[in-house]
Parts: structure tokens; C-alpha cells; sequence
């Protein structure tokens, strides 16, 4: 029996449809899977100071109710700050482009850009303890601290010297003492 149109337009649907299915049934790996969703990362953000990776998205709608204090979902560590992860981004992109594309529908159909993302004030100035040391050790000891105070005030002190007002006398070689005196009348 020879094969119909709808035959062959059934064929090539039944064929993209098993295509689909086996694309669907390939395991996305945990380091391209947000904890908050559990679907493939989709603009991915890395909180500090914990470095756990969550979708822009989650982050947002976590941090719907009190952006100043977002706890991370795994750790509930205050998320101080969010820093893009591109690398993450584009790996997601180019091994799962389906549901990366499916993904990306669903979030422009529920917008979540007008929400903030979790902050904390003066959070990158504010550290005092930053991988586990203090601002002390990181700037190498005691000693150099101290000396790059006493560089600092030597410079301030070398600036006040410079900075004074200086009292120009005339030479009285060059300029003859009646040019100077003032004139009574």
C-alpha cells in the first residue's frame, strides 16, 4: 500500500516527537542545575560570600519579601552580593538548547527583572573577614601595617611643610628700600 501524505507528515511527527524524548530524557548535571528550581541554570548568579550558583530569576523571587536579608537557600548565609556567572551561562546554552529555550520562554512570560536581587549595604567594603582572615593578615602582619601608617603620616607631615605659606623678604641688592616703603601724605 503506497504511503499518503498524512503517512509521511505522521512519520516525520512521531520521529520528532521520540527526538524530543530522548533529548528530554538526558540528565542536566548537577553544576547546571539550580538547588531553588532544580531546572537547568538560567542566567546564572553566584552569591558571595557563600559561592553557591542559583538562576537570576529564583535569586529575584527569593528576595522578593527583604532584599537586605536573603538567606541562601543552601546554606542560609546572608547573600551579601551576586556576581554573574557567564561561563555557567553559556554551557548551559550550548549543551541544552531546548530547554535552555524553553527555560527562557517561561521567564518572559513571568517577568522577574522588576524584582531586586538580594544585597547587603556596604557589603564589599563592610567585610572584616574575608576567607577566613582578618583585614591584619591579608595586608601580610603587624609590621607592614605600621609602616605604611608611618608612610602615611610622613607624607601628610611633608605635606603641611609644603603646603605653608613662605615669607618673601626683598633683597635689598636688587630692589632699593624706597620702592618698598609706603607713602604717607
Amino acid at each position: 500500500m503506497p504511503y499518503s501524505l498524512f503517512d509521511s507528515v505522521r512519520k516525520n511527527m512521531q520521529e520528532e516527537s521520540s527526538e524530543e524524548e530522548n533529548y528530554e530524557d538526558i540528565p542536566v548535571p548537577e553544576s547546571l542545575t539550580c538547588a531553588v528550581c532544580l531546572d537547568l541554570l538560567y542566567s546564572p548568579l553566584v552569591t558571595r560570600p557563600c559561592c553557591h550558583t542559583f538562576c537570576e530569576p529564583c535569586l529575584r523571587r527569593l528576595a522578593r519579601p527583604n532584599p537586605t536579608h536573603t538567606q541562601c537557600p543552601l546554606c542560609r548565609r546572608v547573600i551579601g552580593h551576586c556576581m554573574p556567572a557567564p561561563e555557567l551561562g553559556s554551557e548551559a546554552r550550548e549543551r541544552f538548547p531546548q530547554i535552555y529555550q524553553q527555560r527562557r520562554h517561561f521567564e518572559l512570560q513571568h517577568s522577574s527583572n522588576h524584582l531586586p536581587l538580594p544585597w547587603l549595604r556596604n557589603f564589599r567594603f563592610g567585610e572584616v573577614y574575608e576567607n577566613g582572615q582578618s583585614w591584619v593578615e591579608r595586608a601580610r602582619g603587624w609590621k607592614v601595617v605600621a609602616v605604611m601608617m608611618s608612610l602615611n603620616i610622613l607624607g601628610i607631615g611633608l605635606l603641611l611643610y609644603l603646603g605653608r605659606p613662605v615669607k618673601v623678604e626683598p633683597d635689598p641688592h636688587l630692589y632699593p628700600a624706597s620702592t618698598f616703603s609706603l607713602h604717607n601724605s
